[in-house]
């Protein structure tokens, strides 16, 4: 510390007398000793910001990756449930998945690219194609191409539409930081439970017959199957057919009738004849709400195992 304090004052006395400037005694150890003291203070500041920045980020990093797990478990979860169905069903209800829970995804990462991009957002979030091409045309190189294709995959027009998206996601997962983990057994059976009581929830208060239909037939796959699927109303007849081994007669009639009343409903061929579907439709709404609502009323609508 002497050694510096002594070269820097030598360096002050150099520019003091080059100006012009009178050095008295006693000056120049006052001068090293002001500016070596705010050098530290300015350095502490810089040091604290850059190691303040850092974990800003980090914590924004950890932040993302939490919600993209989140989100990329239930989409691995909902496609174990949706494999077991016919494979005309299977690519139908992927499909689904892929613009919903995988929209959902490529949003959540869009929406980061853009704030990392600096592209402002309403609300701060991806919320059409629109959003995202101007996002895309922002990012660099790197990280553009993987997420094109990514986006590209929303579309679900090929034969495979969740082993595509799957595939499109891991390849944009390393080029924007997100690592994509498999949930274990343990993650499995707690999505499984969690997504369980949010439809039982929703099927209590919902009061819309094609509604309490499709989440009485996936409460139904999700007890029988062991997984949760998520799937369009148009998919119904699937999911029934893959209920029906395990139905009592009494519950897969009642549901295929609510079926059949639903599509009549909703077909606006005739108004008068959708009134009448919809008279019937709300009549069995409430013995398929029934098998569904509860574990007794799944254990009833189902023949013993």
């Amino acid at each position: 510390l002497v050694i510096l304090l002594g070269e820097t004052e030598k360096h002050l006395a150099t520019m003091l007398q080059s100006a012009g400037e009178e050095v008295g005694e006693g000056l120049l150890p006052e001068l090293v000793l002001a500016l070596r003291g705010r050098a530290k203070d300015v350095y502490h500041e810089a040091a604290s910001s850059v190691f303040s920045s850092k974990a800003q980020t980090r914590g924004k990093r950890e932040a993302l990756q939490v919600k993209f797990v989140a989100l990329y478990h239930s989409f691995v979860v909902f496609r174990k449930g949706s494999a077991l169905l016919s494979a005309d069903a299977v690519q139908q209800v992927d499909k689904f998945l892929v613009k919903t829970v995988g929209a959902d995804i490529v949003n959540l990462i869009l929406a980061d690219q853009a704030e990392v991009c600096g592209v402002p957002l309403p609300d701060g979030k991806v919320a059409s194609s629109e959003h995202r091409d101007t996002i895309l045309i922002a990012l660099p190189p790197t990280a553009q191409g993987p997420l094109r294709n990514l986006t590209a995959a929303l579309s679900g027009s090929g034969k495979s539409p969740g082993p595509d998206f799957e595939k499109a996601l891991e390849g944009a997962a390393a080029a924007v930081g997100v690592e994509c983990k498999q949930p274990d057994k343990n993650q499995e059976r707690g999505l499984a439970f969690t997504i369980r009581q949010q439809w039982a929830e929703q099927l209590k208060a919902e009061d819309q017959p094609p509604i309490v239909l499709l989440l009485t037939l996936q409460l139904l796959c999700l007890h029988v199957l062991k997984l949760p699927i998520t799937a369009p109303g148009r998919a119904a007849h699937a999911l029934l057919e893959a209920l029906k081994p395990s139905l009592k007669q009494e519950a897969h009639d009642s549901l295929a009738a609510l079926i059949v009343s639903v599509q009549k409903m909703l077909s606006g061929e005739d108004a008068e004849d959708a009134d009448e579907a919809k008279i019937e439709a709300i009549s069995l709404m409430e013995v398929v709400r029934g098998m569904a609502v509860s574990k007794e009323g799944l254990v009833a609508a189902c023949v013993p195992s």
